[in-house]
């Protein structure tokens, strides 16, 4: 199936249209999931690129940069301010065809109700208003919807920002100055930590056990660093999986106020827990603003 379809973009030129799912599947007599999968291989080659509910294209080359040209003096002018390259790096990286991709956490077009979507879209591309300005702290039902998430918050608490990782940007930048301390849990996600040096902020660990942080540590590394800002993530922890535990949830409230300590709460994986059995998270319980709740 790859192979048919790599000698198909062998002979056509970039922008060219591949044939449909169910072209393939009749000319070819296989299943659309094998399609599906030999697509989404190409796709991560780079030779072919998808638009939802157009099709599937050959992928145009990208304009090669000048050999001559020398951007050396960036290092210099921008300092430490850059991105960690090295711990961005596996977030970044397309991964090999016969690898199931668990970095990004983003699903594989197989499970994406792409026709569903492209439905949506087309229904909102005709709402009066689609193509005007938009507030910039996010449109207003969705940040009640966001709010009714959480006990006690209101909608003008709530900001809408592209993803995670530009919601930490964003926070870490208003809530501190460059040479500032953020302690983190150790180890914590790759991404708070590039974020962090980015702004310009020094990470410093607090140790973690099978129950999440450590509250003691954390108090004893707050007098010792004078830190005002601590990154965490209660619940499914990355990279370890751990939740903290329900007893040391009020313990952490406590030091915060004790401390005037802001909490960074990265809930990115909220969705995926069992409301059943699951925590509620510390923003829930916050009366005095001491939570920055993140969720993706």
């Amino acid at each position: 199936m790859r192979t048919y379809l790599e000698g198909f973009v062998d002979l056509g030129s970039a922008g060219d249209r591949l044939p449909s799912v169910r072209a393939l599947m009749a000319e070819l007599g296989v299943s659309p999931a094998t399609v599906r999968q030999a697509v989404s291989e190409l796709v991560r080659s780079g030779k072919v690129e998808t638009v939802p509910g157009s099709g599937t294209f050959i992928a145009r080359p990208r304009r090669p940069q000048s050999e001559s040209a020398d951007r050396s003096w960036q290092t210099i002018a921008l300092g430490t301010t850059q991105p960690d390259a090295d711990l961005l790096a596996p977030l970044r990286s397309i991964p090999a065809a016969d690898t199931i991709d668990l970095a990004s956490g983003y699903p594989d077009q197989s499970l994406q109700p792409v026709a569903l979507l492209a439905r949506a879209m087309r229904a909102a591309a005709r709402r009066p208003g689609t193509f005007g300005r938009a507030a910039s702290e996010g449109l207003a039902p969705l940040r009640e919807w966001f709010a009714s998430q959480l006990s006690g918050q209101l909608a003008h608490n709530v900001l809408i920002a592209p993803g995670g990782q530009s919601a930490l940007s964003l926070v870490f930048r208003a809530l501190s100055m460059a040479g500032d301390v953020v302690l983190t849990e150790s180890p914590t996600y790759v991404g708070a930590i590039a974020a962090a040096r980015a702004t310009g902020l020094t990470p410093v660990p607090v140790p973690m056990d099978q129950d999440g942080l450590l509250v003691d540590r954390l108090e004893a590394a707050v007098r010792q660093t004078g830190a005002r800002l601590l990154y965490l993530q209660p619940r499914f922890h990355n990279p370890t999986g751990v939740c903290l535990a329900d007893e040391r949830r009020d313990p952490l409230m406590a030091l915060a106020v004790r401390h005037n300590l802001m909490i960074v709460e990265d809930d990115w994986l909220c969705d995926l827990d069992d409301p059943r059995t699951a925590s509620p998270a510390l923003a829930s319980n916050d009366p005095h603003g001491h939570v920055i709740h993140i969720r993706s």
